[in-house]
């Protein structure tokens, strides 16, 4: 039976949808897009937010003809909690009872305000002392999930789950990596938000969230430079960050340009300071806890990794490889719509939004 599927991502800058048809083990690619939120109603209150984000999700999904009973949507940001905690062994019936008391050990807010959801990943064998169960714990503050749904309910969609979005990273980087997990970083650099995942024995070891993405940057750049956002924004995308050969080689033809450069190189790097220190820690955390095993690899993806040469500074600070995620690779398709090399391009783009339309696939399930 083919199953037909749409991811839906609501981000702070933009909407994006995947759409993909489920057949066994096979998932094929019938369309994907986006759409821009309009500057002025990017982030503050969400009851101004609503109108004009539904708006443009209402007319992304009429675009592309999806139907609102194939939605999966992610929410995310520090109002999702994920842990891998342990708790003593009970039966499933029992856990689902008890999973509200020992949560409360591990979420930041009133457990009251919080919907809760787990998944085993693990059980200690029968006849083991003092045996317990590994969990992966997922929290979400209540207040995100209604927001969420308001902006879907105004644009008439009533979405089949509502997930996370770091969790469908995960997933999105599992299904196209199935040999290669342990000790992988991804991160997902979005407009507000940064999303880090660190890989353990094939599932989620820590998930983090940094209040740091395209937006902080392009703010301090129209501060530092003394221009409007819409010009920091050009000069961002326009310049990047400086590769090595680039900063000790000049041309005197275009040495004001290349100030330009140098200037947009340093405040990039120094904006980017707090996340590679949140990167590192989250680095040391997770060899702390594995018995001195390295984070190998780290992944990029969202809408800010493709900042110029973004990867390669990021390899540079945190002594790692650094790899555009890839997530179309395993997705079959129609080559005369979407091109191999055009979904190898956009795919950090799309790395969640695919993660959410692969929910019923995905191993996280």
């Amino acid at each position: 039976m083919v199953k037909e599927i749409v991811g839906l991502e609501v981000g702070a800058g933009t909407v994006k949808i995947v759409k993909l048809t489920h057949k066994k083990n096979t998932v094929r690619l019938k369309a994907l897009g986006q759409m821009e939120i309009p500057l002025l109603h990017r982030g503050g209150d969400i009851s101004q937010q609503t109108g004009v984000i539904s708006g443009v999700l209402r007319s992304l999904l009429d675009r592309y003809q999806v139907s609102s009973r194939q939605i999966v949507s992610g929410v995310g940001g520090e109002s999702v909690v994920v842990r891998k905690i342990k708790v003593p062994y009970m039966k499933e019936s029992e856990l689902e009872r008890a999973i509200q008391w020992e949560a409360e050990e591990y979420i930041p807010y009133p457990i009251n305000q919080v919907s809760l959801g787990f998944d085993i990943l693990d059980v200690d064998p029968p006849g083991q002392e003092n045996r317990e169960i590994s969990l992966l714990l997922v929290g979400v503050k209540n207040e995100t999930i209604q927001n969420h749904i308001q902006i879907l309910r105004a644009s008439g969609v009533s979405c089949q789950i509502v997930d996370v979005d770091a969790l469908a990273l995960f997933n999105s980087y599992v299904w196209s990596n199935p040999q290669d997990n342990k000790g992988v970083a991804l991160l997902e650099i979005g407009y507000r938000r940064t999303d880090i995942v660190l890989i353990g024995e094939n599932h989620p070891f820590l998930v983090r969230s940094v209040n740091l993405g395209g937006f902080h940057l392009t703010r301090t750049l129209s501060e530092e430079l003394g221009i409007n956002y819409t010009e920091a924004e050009k000069v961002k995308k326009k310049y990047g960050l400086l590769g090595v050969k680039e900063k000790l080689v000049a041309s005197e033809e275009e040495k004001k340009d290349e100030e330009v450069k140098v200037k947009v190189d340093e405040i990039i790097r120094k904006t980017l300071e707090e996340l590679v220190g949140e990167i590192i820690h989250s680095f040391e955390y997770y060899s702390s806890h594995t018995e001195g095993t390295p984070i190998r690899k780290l992944v990029l993806s969202g809408g800010t990794a493709l900042l110029k040469n973004a990867d390669r500074f990021l390899s540079e600070e945190l002594g790692v490889p650094v790899e555009m995620a890839n997530p179309f690779k395993r997705v079959t398709c129609d080559p005369g719509r979407f091109s191999s090399e055009l979904l190898t391009q956009i795919g950090p783009v799309y790395a969640v939004t695919l993660g959410l339309a692969l929910r019923k696939v995905s191993s996280y399930d």
